[in-house]
């Protein structure tokens, strides 16, 4: 039996992700083009980002079957290594199935050799098995980094901080597929008037338990391709992020100023309770984030945006009037990404030890200058798609001990119990028990 199509373009879009060290999204949405199928498209995306996902698990049970050093096998090989296993443990393919495919698939990237390579490492694992891994009991953090395949720094900086249940807990939560929400464009439509047209087009939506203005859904296609999306009735953001806008209290006529504003979704959510009248000024390093910030405003209909590119740091040099004249600011800031795993299955493998200390100091260097341009009684919002304490509470301690700040009571704002510890005016978000991105949120108003 012949290849299948999914698994030919899962190794392609593999192979092509670490060959040129860039995420299997990127290489996975340039392959799903064309006369591909609904169901091969989902298939193709199980396979590439559930790989993805456990490569380093998937690594450690390949390692002892090869006589030869995983790296030092081609890329397409060790890609269709890798996929096979991925559907022998984590699929309900049969396992010779699998093997047949793989064998298949090895075929077209190398000659008979490289097919029986590709045969006996895998019958070696069927028949031998995998090595035992230690009981939670025995050693916490190998358990979990083996179990639900994460980096074991990582898994231990966390046990360090939660505890091992938490830590099993976020880690199992990460392996999960993110739900898919929606932000209602308020300026054309309502929730449920939104919830009724996606119904009559078959596809089950469902509120939001955290935002008023969001829902879950389920059952589409392309939604690039949907009328709703192309006439601007809503956008797609996770729930935590929908949090942050209202957080702002901005009004209609405010100035607001949006430091790291690409692609848009916080900056057109403000927009949009501020009933497109004011002024916004979006900025980004990003050229490309910049193209999206416009892009989905005109396809939203706003109008009070205006983007402005350049690196925020250096904002007040470029336009010092600014300086105590902005009535809210929002700092959307670039952070090390480990709240949102689920959504970057690859991500995982890039990260190290020292990114989030380091980009604390980026972090305060933009709250720096959010305070710089925050009126008297204006207020700042702080958020990252991270929980890590440097990027996070560490960051807030820091401003609180360096500005007159008030913290906000979030608790009349948004209606979520916090999960952890934290000082007041914050939030922090975890997949497990609020079913968001892992996410944080901080809000002070100047004194």
């Amino acid at each position: 039996m012949a290849a299948t199509l999914a698994r030919r373009i899962a190794v392609k879009v593999l192979e092509s992700a670490e060959r040129r060290k860039s995420y299997v999204n990127l290489a996975l949405n340039s392959r799903l083009t064309g006369d591909i199928t609904k169901e091969d498209r989902a298939r193709i995306t199980d396979l590439v980002y559930g790989t993805s996902r456990y490569l380093g698990t998937i690594d450690r049970h390949l390692t002892p079957h090869c006589k030869r050093d995983l790296q030092d096998l081609s890329g397409p090989i060790r890609a269709i290594l890798r996929l096979a296993l991925y559907e022998i443990l984590y699929t309900q393919t049969p396992p010779p199935v699998a093997v047949d495919q793989a064998v298949e698939l090895a075929k077209l990237y190398g000659h008979r050799g490289t097919a029986s390579l590709v045969n006996g490492v895998l019958r070696s694992f069927l028949r031998k098995g995998s090595e035992p891994v230690p009981s939670l009991a025995e050693d916490p953090a190998e358990h979990i980094a083996i179990t639900y395949s994460h980096p074991q720094w990582l898994v231990e900086r966390w046990v360090a901080r939660f505890g091992a249940d938490f830590t099993a807990s976020l880690c199992q939560a990460n392996n999960e597929p993110a739900p898919t929400t929606i932000r209602v464009n308020t300026l054309i439509t309502t929730r449920q008037q939104l919830a009724s047209d996606l119904a009559e087009r078959a596809i089950e939506a469902l509120p939001t338990t955290l935002s008023p203005h969001g829902l879950s859904i389920k059952g589409f296609d392309r939604l690039a391709d949907l009328d709703l999306f192309i006439q601007g009735h809503f956008t797609v953001q996770d729930e935590s992020s929908m949090l942050v806008a209202p957080a702002l209290e901005a009004k209609p006529g405010d100035f607001v100023v949006d430091l790291c504003s690409g692609p848009g979704g916080k900056t057109t959510h403000l927009a949009a309770l501020m009933e497109d009248r004011g002024r916004i000024l979006a900025l980004d390093i990003h050229p490309h984030k910049l193209t999206l910030v416009q892009q989905t405003c005109k396809r939203l209909g706003i109008q009070c945006v205006e983007t402005l590119h350049g690196d925020a740091r250096d904002l007040l040099t470029k336009v010092p009037e600014l300086a105590g004249q902005v009535q809210r600011v929002l700092i959307d800031a670039p952070c090390s990404g480990l709240g949102v795993l689920r959504r970057r299955p690859d991500a995982r493998w890039r990260k190290n030890p020292a990114e989030p200390a380091a980009l604390a100091k980026l972090q305060r260097q933009l709250l720096a200058v959010g305070m710089k341009l925050l009126a008297r009684g204006g207020r700042l919002v702080y958020s990252t798609c991270s929980f890590e304490r440097e990027e996070t509470l560490a960051n807030v301690a820091w401003l609180l001990e360096n500005f007159p700040l008030r913290p906000v009571n979030l608790a009349g704002l948004i209606n979520v119990e916090p999960a952890v510890e934290g000082l007041p005016g914050t939030l922090t978000l975890f997949p497990h028990i609020h079913g968001t991105d892992g996410f944080f949120l901080a809000a002070f108003d100047s004194c």
